[in-house]
């Protein structure tokens, strides 16, 4: 398409021109002349000095019959807003007043009266309320909910957020959209500008749908300037497309941009300008500007701003779920909640089986219970000094999904102060077994370089006094390190890791702020390589904590959440889980994942529908059962056969009764009547193994 103005090429979809800005659709409407601006938000503020308008009340009068005490507190190119007492509902309310040299302009009423439409039609706390709409002379004004707080963009620009309230403020602004786009309105100039944060509450209230429209209406006015705020606009928008969920959602990652890194991606600039820039360059990446930013927060930045509106986040509802699982808390369910509604009833937010990980859960959405645990070792890692921890617990009791739990940076936001201040390290052992010291410095120093390159510089080689030398800088940097070692018993068992490594590891625990996580089967003093290790004082460092099964209410979760969320609910299956499986994570994975994918119709017609089940349960389970079995001395074995048959216990057995309780095996009761074993199913696989083995 051709310029009627400046003779400048555009592409046929566009309605204004990318080198003058005239209007192509309308030829009566000319190029701007130059540093001039196009039309932002009616609500804004505009760009160039306004003509002084008159004032739209007389704040000595009574204003409409019922408004006293009346304080202008903002001022747009649209409208007045001022406090004021409504008199009728006793309370403090804000007043929106027109311009009245708008009150003849019918554009400008129309789109008034479009703001408190669409605001009328969406209830949620986090967008202001209408209360009544009214003309008094020649003012035409709404009254709405006060909110006594400050602008967004002020906090941004004064006293920016830290990285939890941060992403608790983009949660709420994504919970108030959702709830908009449900009803079918796309804001399409969502601007720090627009959003209010309650002084006493921290509650974050969504203002000014003047601009507000039903979903595919276009951009553009008809006079060829394009609504919303430069800064802010989505390249569809900029590119006068018809907008769509997508647009709010664009706005929302450029806010996220600002709001975490202190900077505009794009801007601030003449508005044409800003404008092609959405729609022809790449942000610099957050993390360049802020280091300390967690990685999935700059993924979820740019994943929002993406130029396509089908690559960003297809809802509001979606962007705060994963902004609440990055987070963490009740903050995620609310968000899940929001996007399980937004899908409508009777649709499944996943039809995947949640249960299928069973090994080590890394994502956060399907860690269950452990709450206790979690915040002893948050609590211990949080230490003016930090503390080192070692977890202990049977296979398959969940120590690797707790270890990648602890290290997930949204955990870190939600559990410890500061966070931003602490550099993570996981290392998983089981994955080389018989590295060298060495090789553990190579790959440690892997980590280190996507971790701290950007804090500390470059890093020096790989070793002891490399290492000693990193630990150093990031003391001077007031930083804290933690390293995750998961099978550390990998390494106290290696012969290549002398007693002079655990001795430079205490060194560097006691003198700097350095501590370590550590998961083992053994109590780690158990499983050295040798007596001069086992007896050192490296494992002076540590407190130990006992990894057991699920509490009842832990496992009642585990079953009843994730497939509820996934829509197939197991509550009612409950005891058939713990039958099988007992109080284990891990075999309760395998017995939920066996029940969500049941066909109950389909069974063998000669067997119960739990002998089905316990088939299917067996076929994965009865291997890890078969190595319980084969780890327990013949007088555990006897003891628990003693268990089932319910005989009378000695002394003995009660010290046998201790180490499998302990170890998550037996299940303790007030009297010897009431201990078993943790699973009926393990049961009947131990009485299978004694008449296999001839135990007696």
């Amino acid at each position: 398409m051709i310029c009627a103005s400046c003779k400048a090429e555009n592409p046929n979809s566009n309605w204004y021109c990318l080198n003058c800005g005239a209007s192509l659709r309308d030829p009566a409407v000319k190029a701007l002349p130059a540093g001039s601006a196009r039309p932002t938000s009616p609500a804004g503020t505009s760009r160039r000095k306004a003509a002084p308008k008159k004032p739209a009340v007389k704040p000595e009068k009574i204003f409409a019959g019922r408004y006293r005490e009346l304080v202008k507190i903002g001022d747009g190119a649209m409208a007045s807003v001022y406090r004021a007492l409504d008199t009728v509902l006793d309370q403090t309310v804000a007043l929106k007043v027109l311009h009245p040299d708008l009150a003849a302009n019918h554009d400008y009423i129309a789109r008034f009266k479009r703001e408190i439409a669409l605001a009328r039609t969406i209830t949620h706390p986090n967008v202001y309320r209408i209360y009544d709409i009214g003309q008094s002379e020649d003012s035409h004004f709404i009254s709405m909910e006060y909110v006594e707080g400050e602008e967004l963009k002020s906090i941004i620009q004064s006293r920016p957020p830290g990285l939890e309230e941060g992403l608790r403020i983009i949660r709420q602004i994504c919970l108030a959209l959702s709830q908009a786009h449900r009803k079918g309105i796309i804001h399409r100039d969502l601007k720090p500008q627009n959003i209010m944060l309650e002084k006493e509450t921290g509650r974050c209230v969504v203002m000014d749908f003047g601009i507000a429209i039903g979903e595919t209406s276009s951009a553009i006015t008809q006079s060829g300037a394009f609504l919303g705020t430069p800064e802010y606009i989505s390249p569809e928008q900029a590119n006068g497309q018809n907008v769509g969920q997508a647009a709010d959602i664009y706005a929302v990652g450029i806010i996220m941009y600002e709001l975490f890194t202190g900077k505009l991606p794009f801007g601030p600039g003449k508005p044409l300008s800003v404008a092609l820039k959405h729609i022809n360059e790449t942000p610099v990446a957050p993390r360049k500007l802020k280091p300390e930013l967690p990685r999935e927060l700059e993924a979820i930045i740019l994943k929002a701003m993406e130029k396509e509106p089908a690559r960003r986040y297809q809802s509001a509802a979606e962007l705060a779920a994963e902004l609440g699982r990055l987070s963490g808390g009740m903050e995620y369910s609310e968000a899940l909640a929001a996007f399980a509604a937004e899908r409508g009833p009777g649709l499944q937010l996943s039809s995947q089986n949640p249960y299928l990980n069973r090994n080590m859960i890394r994502d956060r959405r399907f860690f269950y219970g452990r709450k206790k645990e979690i915040a002893t070792i948050y609590s211990r890692i949080g230490a003016g000094r930090p503390q080192s921890v070692s977890i202990v617990g049977e296979r398959r009791i969940g120590k690797s999904s707790l270890l990648h739990f602890i290290n997930e940076s949204g955990n870190r936001l939600s559990y410890l102060k500061e966070s931003a201040s602490y550099i993570f390290i996981f290392m998983d052992f089981q994955e080389k077994r018989r590295s060298s010291a060495q090789e553990f410095f190579v790959s440690l120093f892997e980590k280190l370089k996507e971790e701290t390159a950007e804090r500390i510089g470059s890093l020096p080689e790989p070793g002891y006094d490399g290492f000693k030398e990193v630990c150093e800088r990031l003391d001077g940097e007031k930083m804290k390190l933690v390293l995750l070692f998961d099978e550390f018993e990998s390494i106290t068992k290696n012969r290549n890791f002398t007693p002079e490594f655990f001795a430079f590891l205490r060194s560097l625990a006691n003198n700097y702020n350095v501590a370590y996580v550590t998961s083992s089967v053994k109590n780690l003093q158990e499983l050295c390589h040798n007596r001069e290790i086992s007896d050192s004082p490296f494992f002076n460092i540590f407190s130990n904590l006992n990894l057991g099964a699920f509490t009842e209410q832990e496992a009642r979760l585990f079953v009843g959440e994730p497939s509820r969320i996934a829509g197939n609910p197991l509550e009612e299956h409950f005891d058939s889980v713990v039958e099988l499986a007992g109080y284990f994570p891990f075999y309760m994975a395998i017995a939920c994942s066996i029940l969500f994918d049941f066909d109950f119709e389909q069974v063998h017609p000669r067997k119960t529908v739990f002998e089905n089940i316990e088939e299917l349960f067996l076929d994965e389970a009865g291997m890890h059962f078969q190595f319980i079995l084969d780890s327990l001395s013949r007088d555990e074995i006897r003891f628990c056969k003693k268990i089932i048959d319910q005989e009378p216990l000695g002394d003995v057995d009660r010290y046998a009764a201790r180490s499998l309780i302990r170890r998550g095996y037996l299940l303790a009761g007030e009297t010897d009547q009431e201990l078993r074993l943790f699973s009926g199913t393990f049961a009947k696989k131990l009485l299978e193994h004694l008449l296999k083995e001839k135990i007696t």
